[in-house]
């Protein structure tokens, strides 16, 4: 209906997403079009940037090129804000020299949407090269101290830092804030929260595991003991214990572990399951409730070969056994076991499986099972024997290393 087309339009514009299959009827596609196109010029030019922004985010890009092309083809100017939705849309559809052109001519003004068409201009070029030419490294260093105290301006910031750095030049980085922070001519808070930015979104098989543990510990001791560091604490952690360094974690995570943080806990114990140290996990994660909690008490009940409780903890964090069929069958649990990846094994597990447990009977590789013939003969002994023989090879096959 009309009036449901103007809903998920105004919704659009409010930055929430559609619900799933809501836009998918090729009618309902056409009536969203159809709500923004009745819209003065004035409305659509407001509301536009946003809307475009939303569907772009959503990957409704044919959507969003068709809802671009309503406003383009009136009349007069529409806007830096609406030039920049463009750009964003033209290189996700691949189209990046035109959107990069967009983003240069917003780029030129002085306003925050000049700002943000700076900051995705530096994105769209580190994400083909390593580090920034100093013209935009500079534009991106004098928007930054002009928003000094704002997210926009700590946005910046992190651009131009990554920008004279190098994309995964993570040690360099941290170097550069540091310096910037002996020199006294940027705003402290700013500095700090670039590097804690900076912390989260690295990552060690992107900057190279030796250069990304070097760098985070040559620079632990300028990480701050406030809450406010307990997100890029938990990142540093987890990317360590990812390279094989979970030992370093509690390093990292110390004064979060020493407040409680809970993200600190459960990250702690990522760390000892990693390294071997299933009870120290356990011991890390004892008093915590929820999925998250439950699902790490199934990989560390697991790695210490407790597979039932390993089961249980799947269990009351709402997920069923028969996703992780290598527990179910170390368990013994076999009805849930039967899609183990090994033909030999999901055979026996399906021959082990009570029988009111099953829909129907099965052959599977054991051969069918049923009662003895009523007259043993020698040709009958010598069938139960290559039977039993068989039997023994695909049980010997899936005991196997299990």
């Amino acid at each position: 209906s009309d009036v449901g087309s103007s809903v998920l339009l105004w919704r659009a514009a409010a930055g929430f997403s559609a619900e799933p299959g809501e836009r998918d009827d090729p009618d309902a596609r056409k009536a969203f079009l159809k709500a923004f196109e009745t819209l003065p010029v004035s409305m659509r030019r407001m509301l536009g940037p946003k809307i475009l922004d939303r569907l772009v985010f959503e990957g409704e890009l044919d959507l969003a090129e068709a809802l671009r092309l309503l406003l383009d083809r009136a009349a007069g100017d529409h806007g830096d804000a609406w030039r920049l939705s463009s750009g964003r849309l033209a290189v996700a559809r691949g189209e990046t020299s035109r959107g990069e052109a967009m983003f240069l001519a917003v780029a030129e003004g002085r306003d925050d949407t000049a700002a943000e068409a700076l900051l995705a201009l530096a994105d769209l070029r580190m994400s083909r090269d390593d580090a920034l030419d100093q013209g935009l490294v500079n534009a991106l260093g004098v928007a930054a101290t002009a928003r000094g105290g704002t997210q926009l301006g700590r946005r910046l910031l992190v651009a131009e830092i990554m920008g004279r750095a190098g994309r995964r030049e993570l040690g360099v980085a941290l170097d550069v804030i540091e310096a910037e922070r002996r020199g006294g001519g940027r705003r402290d808070d700013d500095l700090e929260a670039a590097m804690r930015r900076i912390l989260v979104e690295a990552k060690a098989m992107e900057v190279e595991p030796a250069g990304y543990a070097a760098a985070i510990m040559a620079h632990i001791s300028q990480f701050g003991p406030s809450a406010d560091w307990d997100e890029a604490r938990v990142a540093v952690a987890d990317q360590l214990s990812s390279i094989g360094l979970g030992n370093a974690a509690d390093d990292v995570l110390g004064p979060a572990l020493a407040r409680g943080a809970r993200s600190a806990r459960l990250a702690g114990a990522r760390a000892k399951i990693a390294v071997g140290d299933a009870s120290g996990a356990l011991a890390m994660i004892s008093s915590l409730e929820g999925p998250d909690a439950e699902l790490l008490r199934a990989d560390a009940y697991a790695a210490d070969g407790r597979h039932a409780a390993a089961l249980d903890a799947l269990r009351r964090a709402g997920v069923a056994p028969a996703s992780r069929p290598d527990l179910a069958w170390r368990a013994g649990e076999w009805s849930e076991a039967q899609s183990v990846d090994s033909e030999a094994r999901s055979g026996l597990a399906a021959w082990l499986t009570p029988a009111e447990s099953q829909e129907a009977p099965s052959a599977g590789p054991l051969g069918p099972i049923g009662p003895l013939p009523p007259s043993p003969s020698l040709s009958t002994a010598r069938g139960l024997l290559e039977a039993s023989q068989d039997a023994r090879a695909v049980i010997e096959d899936a005991l196997d290393d299990g």
